[in-house]
Formats: C-alpha cells, structure tokens, sequence
C-alpha cells in the first residue's frame, strides 16, 4: 500500500469520525415515564458524565444492552432512536403500594406484597404501616404474617387508598388490630370490623365536604360503624398543635 492510499484512507477515516461527531449528536430527548421520579431525576441518573453519552447511537446502545435497572424503584428503561439526534426514553418504575420499617431500613412493597425496595427513609405518598409484626421480610419476596385477615385487609386498605387517590402518611393498627389511618391533618377511624373498601371510597367526599363546610382544618372522622346501611359519621375539628394521636 503506497503512501498516496494510505493518506487517502486516512482522511476518510478522519472524515467519518468528524461526521460522526458533527451529525449525530444527542440534541432531543423525550420521556415516557411512569416512576416515581421526575423527568429531570432520570436524566441524571441515567447520563454517567461519559462524553459518549453525547452521541446517540451509544448511549441508545448503552443503555438498552441491559435489561434490567440498577436504579432504584426502577424496573428497567428502553430508548427508542427516532433519527440522528433524537431518542425516546421508556423508563417502567416498580410498582409501589407501601412500606413497613424493619431494622432500621423501610422496605416498599408492591400490589402482590412483594418487598421491591429498601430504603433510609419511605416514599413520599407512599403510606407507612405500622402495628402489625411480619414472619419473614426480605427483599425480592412476598411479605410473610400468620394473620392471613390483618393481610387481606392491610391490602384492601392501601389498594383502596391508591385507587381514591388518597395520600396517607401511615397506617397504624392498635392492640386489639383497629385501624387508624393518617392522611396529613387528617385522623380516620376505620377499626377493623366491616367493609373498608367501601369506607374509603367514600372518605374522599367526607374530607371535602367537611373542609368545605368549616373552611379548611384538619378532623378526626370516626368510620368504625360506617356502612352501606349506617351512612353517619362522627367527626371534630382537630385543634392546632393538638397531638392526633390523644
């Protein structure tokens, strides 16, 4: 090969690397994203500071080599290449329905009861649990308890809760098993006895209407005897600096 052909290949080599830099530059980015963090969140945690990065084609390449995430809360994240300096980035978040603290970590758990996460401190929105002792927690399985109704019945309550849209800080069960639930200001009696689904899906309405009427505050609603048969409930302002719980 004479020096003429191996100049020439050279610059062509030159060449594709300069065009390679140039053209196809990472410059769009859109989200489809149903995990607990935020757009933003992610494309920290996903862009590693490697100059690569910059270029789509690697850092589709990078990313989707993988399967699974190492990211916490997330199961997995694909990117779709729409052209040269545009990618669509998937990101499928865990599933989360609560948590209990155990040994000083709070481990999050989804719909099917299975721990997915561990963590210094819970979830915002996400309810604590507390009260109740569990046979066997370890992360990648189903919570165990020898109590199959206060399990059922945890899950209807924090399934009914995620469904209503309703944003509780914790989940208390007293020493006889009743129910207390706190959402912000807010103490709701549901005891243990009767249909808590059906309580839930209507404290909603039972908030509002009572915010609305008082002009704002924060009550105590007593639903221990709430059904579709007895629709009365007992409610009191909640006086500020008053201690919830007394």
């Amino acid at each position: 090969m004479n020096r003429f052909t191996k100049l020439s290949l050279l610059l062509i080599a030159v060449g594709a690397i300069v065009y390679f830099l140039v053209c196809f530059r990472l410059e769009n980015i859109e989200f489809r994203n149903d995990s607990i963090y935020s757009d933003e969140e992610m494309k920290e945690k996903l862009f590693t500071g490697n100059r690569l990065d910059n270029y789509t084609y690697f850092f589709s390449w990078r990313i989707n080599r993988n399967s699974k995430s190492s990211i916490p809360f997330v199961e997995k994240t694909d990117v779709e290449v729409i052209d040269k300096n545009s990618v669509i980035i998937y990101v499928y978040g865990k599933s989360v329905l609560g948590c209990i603290e155990h040994m000083g970590k709070y481990m999050h758990f989804d719909r099917e009861g299975t721990v997915v996460e561990s963590t210094d401190a819970p979830l915002d929105g996400i309810p604590v649990t507390e009260g109740l002792e569990f046979d066997r927690i370890i992360q990648g399985e189903k919570l165990q308890m020898g109590d199959s109704d206060l399990y059922e019945n945890l899950m209807i309550i924090l399934k009914s809760l995620e469904k209503n849209s309703l944003k509780a800080d914790r989940i208390v069960y007293g020493v006889r098993n009743d129910i207390t639930v706190y959402l912000g200001g807010d103490e709701v009696l549901l005891g243990f006895e009767g249909n808590n689904d059906f309580r839930i899906n209507n404290l909603k309405n039972i908030l509002e209407t009572l915010k609305k009427e008082y002009n704002g505050g924060s009550f105590r609603v007593d639903m221990r005897k709430y059904s579709e048969e007895n629709t009365e409930v007992t409610a009191r302002l909640v006086k500020e600096n008053e201690d919830p719980e007394e």
